[in-house]
């Protein structure tokens, strides 16, 4: 075959060229939890050499599966009822009854195999292992092999997060869960683990403070990260440096999909003062969609309370807009407020003035102007100058008469 430019026949040249965009297609498919089985990523070992990474858990009947895949090695565990490690991970504690636990590790080394059942009279489990499919001692070289596995799957699932973070918090407290969140592979198991750790009652505002400056940090995934703010425990949510940190975590969500609904769900838990000032900011920041920006703003409009003051930061998110329909109907709920001071109008004109060029637009907006904020008090120098600016003859006119 005749050879290209690159020294390869087409064929060669086209199949590398597809490699190379799976490969890429992998990478960016890592940032959202896609890949083999439920979670599944490209990633680089401790050598610096990359490889392919997954894992998948199921639970079907009480029953939960487990599969990961470290480059060449592959584990699968399964479990049925009550399983429960020791401290140091190293070993199953006890199984409750009619249990089972089984592991089998492949393909990095001899071939690994473990079975376990409950144990006779309430003693410790009865632990069957195996080697290259011979039988072995259940000694400290089988328990290495046995802990190893085990981390590998702690790190790369959410399996038994309330009993490791547990575990760990006994040992070392919340410096402990945090340290071990940190080395996680998964999002979304990273997600659950962060969790269980907030649910702990002893937890404290500053260590509750580092599990959202860790989630900041460390959570990839805007669904995974999204989730955990959502579902997180209310315990300390109040408290003005978890609140601040929280929304420093915001700043880490890039879809304006995810961004937006959190903002949903923080105002619908009564985010107001500071805390909804600096969700402006981020807002204005982040969210890059005309449509979800202006949704936010309106529901901004809705839980603002009666009389309170616009906030400083909504000039700037509302100045993001460069859609002449959504920046008016993100203001239509601003002008209508009732009790809006002629300054506030001022503000909302000035920003309407600096972003709507559609005259159309204008109008609407100045006749529900005109509707809603009619009063003694004179009318804000804004109004006369969006008037004049209107260079549709039907449309200055209609907003003329609005005013009379």
């Amino acid at each position: 075959m005749a050879k290209t430019l690159f020294g390869g026949t087409a064929q060669q040249v086209f199949m590398g060229l597809v490699a190379a965009l799976m490969f890429i297609m992998a990478i960016e498919a890592s940032r959202f939890g896609f890949g083999d089985g439920m979670h599944g990523f490209f990633g680089w070992d401790d050598n610096g050499r990359i490889g392919w990474h997954s894992a998948s858990v199921s639970d079907d009947n009480g029953v939960t599966r487990i599969r990961v895949r470290e480059d060449g090695c592959k584990i699968e565990l399964e479990q049925e009822g009550e399983v429960a490690f020791t401290a140091d991970e190293r070993d199953l504690a006890s199984l409750g009854p009619g249990a089972r636990f089984e592991l089998e590790v492949r393909g990095c080394g001899d071939k690994f195999q473990l079975e376990a059942s409950p144990g006779a009279a309430g003693g410790p489990p009865a632990v069957v292992a195996k080697l290259g499919g011979q039988d072995v001692a259940w000694d400290e070289a089988a328990r290495e092999r046995f802990h190893k596995a085990l981390q590998l799957i702690f790190e790369t699932t959410g399996f038994d997060a309330e009993g490791r973070v547990e575990r760990l918090y006994q040992q070392g407290g919340a410096a402990a869960v945090l340290a071990a969140a940190g080395k996680m592979q998964s999002d979304w198991g990273q997600r659950i683990f962060l969790h269980q750790l907030l649910r702990k009652e002893s937890l404290t505002v500053a260590e509750t403070v580092e599990v959202w400056k860790l989630a900041g940090r460390s959570l990839g995934s805007d669904y995974e990260l999204a989730q955990m703010i959502q579902e997180a425990p209310p315990r300390h949510a109040a408290d003005p440096a978890v609140k601040a940190a929280k929304i420093d975590a915001l700043r880490s969500i890039a879809s304006d999909y995810e961004l937006r609904r959190t903002f949903d769900f923080l105002l619908e838990q009564g985010a107001t003062g500071k805390d909804l000032e600096e969700m402006l900011e981020v807002a204005a920041g982040k969210l890059s969609s005309d449509y979800e920006q202006a949704e936010f703003l309106l529901a901004v409009a809705k839980h603002l309370p009666a009389g309170e003051p616009l906030p400083a930061s909504l000039d700037g998110a509302l100045g993001t807009l460069s859609s002449d329909y959504e920046l008016r109907r993100a203001l239509d709920p601003y002008i209508e407020r009732p009790g809006l001071s002629r300054a506030e109008l001022e503000r909302l004109l000035q920003v309407a003035i600096r972003g709507i060029s559609s005259d159309y637009e204008m109008a609407e907006l100045l006749t529900s102007v005109a509707e809603h904020q009619k009063s003694a008090e004179p009318w804000p120098p804004a109004v006369q100058r969006a008037i004049d600016d209107l260079a549709s003859d039907h449309d200055q006119r209609r907003a003329r008469e609005a005013f009379e």
